[in-house]
Order: structure tokens, then C-alpha cells, then sequence
């Protein structure tokens, strides 16, 4: 299977590299019939090649170095000021699922349902209050990307189709960490190298090097890409029937935590380390088997560091980062005056939401206005108030609930009990992400965020019903 495996990443790659040759080096009015192209080519290929496809378009709507920067000269195509390239991609995929003749129920679908229902809810409120017919038009496309979750379980049907689309994301996490080191030593984003002239930084508009000077730490980019491999990465470490090297996956793991603590997100730092100790109580057995290649891993990475001093200073910065939690834990809300979520943006979302606490705001103007993606509690109460929030709650629940059960239930001998008990910890760790870093849930939610969620839901419903079926 490896040498299949090897071939699918070429694939992959090989259609990466054309497309960015195809978009920094052809001019656009060409280089946009080959990105159609592709769109057009992906509905009329085989259904064995669905998962490369899949993680190509993955990849570039959430590529690393600024590639094909949506604000920038090179992005994607742009059909209008409302749709890019991303609900393209989005469309196509929904469109070629239908080609496939098969019914597929995921196992929480009433509570999915239940969203829809209440999304539609707040597009009907949307326009009662703001009368803009070209809002409504806007909000469908911002939601279009839920019906990936639809979708995706009828693209790729097989063990196999799955362990082949994470064996490439297993893959892009060397070459995003080695772009994040490339960016770190040129003092230039990957994009700026290739012509990209303009970047966005906390919107606001800057060059590469203000770029830099601004966000004073190392970018990490793809890391929706990264999550779901990190989870999955310790899922086929938990399981009997792992296709994958497990020394392989162990660097998997370490490069992700690197990448992560390099760029000093904290509430990413916690997510990863929850993670990390829950899938050594789970799996003590296993994991005692394995420390050697661990440690290994760990000197190979503590040896990089000492000897590339510009790497040292930035996870220097970065563990400095993590050290304010206990400023945080020991009263200081402000931890250290780095924690503006909050002191600044959660209050300021709160005090808008207290205004229309039942419903929310839906998507008028005033939750555009005042939305805040670093705060994803408070927004989703923004949008769709406690109402909406409490579905997402319920949802939850029900989800890890039944779970829960299905591994409690599984035998012994079930090759898949302990793999979906990292499901069940992946869910703790991306909720995590989503209540101390940027906001992972919600009724409106970024393409490459639903991309992840979609492939985490579609993954833990297709282990769920081999567990069952397998008792």
C-alpha cells in the first residue's frame, strides 16, 4: 500500500505545482480557463481518484506562504465580488456527489437538520430586518460550505480512500513547516518570493516586510490541514490495523507541535497537549512501546533548534507565550497584557449580544459589524443567540454522547474501539481551539474550517458504524 500511497502525494503535489506555476507565471485571463478546467475535470473523473481531488482543492483554499492570497494579484479566479474560486469548489463537489447513487445517513443527521432548519430561520429574520435581497445572496454563498458534510461521505467510501487523502496531509505537514522555517530565514513570505506584492494582516493592508515587522512570530499556515492530521495521526497510532509507519506518524505529531509552539498560539499549544496526554491514558500500552522513537524525534528536533539560532529565538517567543497562561492562571485576566480577547474583544461582542439575546442578530449588519473570529463563544451568540447556540450545544452532545457509548459498547477485539476514542479526544481538542484561539463553530464558518469540520464528522460517523458493525 505504500507505494500507492507514494503515488497519490506525487499526484497531489504534481497538480500543486503546475497550479501555481499556471498562476504566478501565466497571465490571469489564461491562467483562469485552467482552474475552471480543473473543476471540470474533477466532475468527470473516476470516482477511485475522488480523494485526490479532494485534497488538492483542500490544500489550495488553505495553502501555506500566502499562496494564491484571495486580496492579492495572484488569487484564485473571481467570478464576482461575492464568489470565489473556494464556492466553486464547494458547488463541484456537491454536484458530483449527486452522481453518486448512494444514500448515506450520518448518524447525527437530526441534529444537523435542526441547524438547517434554524439557519434558515436566521436568513428569513436577516431579511425582515434588513430588506437586502443581495445580504441573503451573500449569506447562502457564506453557508454553502455546510453541504460538504453531505457530500464529502459519498466521494470516499473506503478505509482505504480514507488512509490515502491523510497520507497526503501527512505529507504537507513537512512541506508547510518547511516553508514556515523558509519564511522565517528570508524574512519573506513564500508568496512576496514569487511576486505577491500585498498582505493582510489583522485587516489591515501592508507590504511583505511590514508583513514581519508586524506580526513579530512565525506564521503557521494550513492549519485546518494540520488539525485534522494531528487527530488522525494519533487514530491510526491507536489502531491494530495501521497502514502507516508509526514512527512516521510520531513525526507527524512532533512537526505539527513544533509548527504550532514556533508560532505561539497558546490556545493551540493547550489543544495539542490535551490531546497529546489523553492518547497516552488511553493508550499506555501502546504508547510505553514507543518511546524511543519519540525521544529520538524530540533530539533531532531539540539538535535543529540549537543550531539555527533564528528557529531558537522563535520558540523561544513562542514557549514565552505559553508561560503567560500561568500569569492568567494566578488572576491576571489580562495574562501579562496579552490577552485581549478577554479584556477587549469578547466585552465588546457580549454588550452587543445582551441587546437581542433570544435570536441574536442573525447576519445583519450589526453581527458583520461586530463579529469577532477570535471569540467564538460570543459570536455564535451574536449570530444566532442563545437559541442558536443551545442547538449547537445540543448537537454537540449528541455527538460525543453516542460516541461515547459505541466505545463503551465495543469489545475488547474491536479493532476500532480505541481509534474512535482519539475521535472522541479530537473533538475536546478542536472545541478548545474554538473557545481560546479563533472560532471553529458557528453559522458561518471559513471554506477551509468546514472543509476540516466536514472531513472530522464524515470520519468519526464512518469509524462509528464500523465499530458497530464490527461488535
Amino acid at each position: 500500500m505504500s507505494q500507492l500511497l507514494n503515488w497519490d502525494i506525487a499526484k497531489v503535489y504534481f497538480l500543486l505545482i503546475i497550479s501555481i506555476l499556471v498562476r504566478y507565471f501565466i497571465p490571469n485571463s489564461i491562467g483562469n480557463f485552467y482552474f475552471f478546467a480543473l473543476l471540470v475535470i474533477f466532475y468527470f473523473s473516476k470516482t477511485k481518484y475522488n480523494y485526490i481531488w479532494l485534497a488538492f482543492f483542500f490544500i489550495i483554499v488553505d495553502p501555506p506562504g500566502f499562496l494564491f492570497f484571495k486580496e492579492g494579484s495572484f488569487a484564485l479566479p473571481i467570478i464576482s465580488v461575492k464568489i470565489y474560486y473556494h464556492h466553486l469548489v464547494v458547488v463541484a463537489t456537491v454536484i458530483k456527489s449527486f452522481k453518486c447513487k448512494i444514500r448515506h445517513r450520518i448518524f447525527i443527521s437530526a441534529n444537523i437538520y435542526l441547524l438547517f432548519f434554524y439557519l434558515i430561520f436566521l436568513l428569513l429574520m436577516t431579511f425582515v430586518i434588513d430588506h437586502n435581497v443581495n445580504r441573503i445572496y451573500t449569506v447562502i454563498l457564506s453557508v454553502s460550505p455546510y453541504l460538504l458534510i453531505f457530500s464529502i461521505p459519498r466521494l470516499i467510501r473506503t478505509e482505504k480512500e480514507y488512509a490515502r487523502l491523510f497520507s497526503v496531509f501527512f505529507s504537507f505537514v513537512f512541506v508547510q513547516l518547511f516553508i514556515q522555517l523558509f519564511e522565517v530565514i528570508s524574512a519573506k513570505t513564500l508568496a512576496s518570493f514569487l511576486g505577491e506584492t500585498m498582505f493582510r494582516y489583522s485587516g489591515n493592508d501592508m507590504s511583505s516586510q511590514e508583513f514581519f515587522f508586524a506580526t513579530n512570530r512565525i506564521i503557521v499556515y494550513s492549519v485546518e490541514i494540520l488539525l485534522i492530521s494531528f487527530i488522525t495521526a494519533f487514530y491510526y497510532l491507536s489502531s491494530p490495523m495501521n497502514p502507516f509507519n508509526k514512527n512516521y506518524l510520531y513525526s507527524v505529531v512532533s512537526v505539527i507541535t513544533l509548527s504550532i509552539i514556533m508560532s505561539g498560539t497558546r490556545g493551540w499549544m493547550i489543544s495539542l497537549l490535551f490531546m497529546f496526554i489523553a492518547f497516552i491514558i488511553t493508550n499506555r500500552k501502546g504508547f510505553s512501546k514507543s518511546i524511543k522513537p519519540i525521544f529520538t524525534i524530540v533530539v533531532i528536533i531539540i539538535i535543529f533548534v540549537i543550531f539555527s539560532p533564528t528557529t531558537k529565538k522563535y520558540l523561544e517567543k513562542g514557549i514565552e507565550r505559553l508561560d503567560t497562561i500561568t500569569k492568567l492562571a494566578a488572576g491576571d485576566i489580562t495574562a501579562g497584557g496579552t490577552l485581549g480577547r478577554l479584556t477587549v474583544r469578547g466585552p465588546r461582542v457580549w454588550e452587543k449580544f445582551i441587546e437581542s439575546p433570544i435570536v441574536g442578530f442573525g447576519f445583519t449588519d450589526v453581527n458583520s459589524e461586530y463579529r469577532d473570529v477570535h471569540v467564538g463563544h460570543h459570536t455564535m451568540l451574536l449570530n444566532g443567540g442563545i437559541v442558536g447556540y443551545m442547538i449547537f450545544m445540543l448537537l454537540f452532545i449528541s455527538f460525543n454522547y453516542k460516541l461515547f457509548r459505541a466505545f463503551i459498547r465495543g469489545t475488547h477485539l474491536n479493532t476500532y474501539k480505541f481509534s474512535l476514542s482519539m475521535l472522541i479526544i479530537g473533538f475536546g481538542g478542536i472545541f478548545i481551539i474554538h473557545s481560546t484561539s479563533r472560532q471553529e463553530f458557528g453559522y458561518i464558518v471559513n471554506i477551509e474550517t468546514m472543509f476540516m469540520l466536514s472531513l472530522y464528522f464524515v470520519f468519526s460517523d464512518f469509524t462509528y458504524k464500523l465499530l458497530k458493525k464490527n461488535n
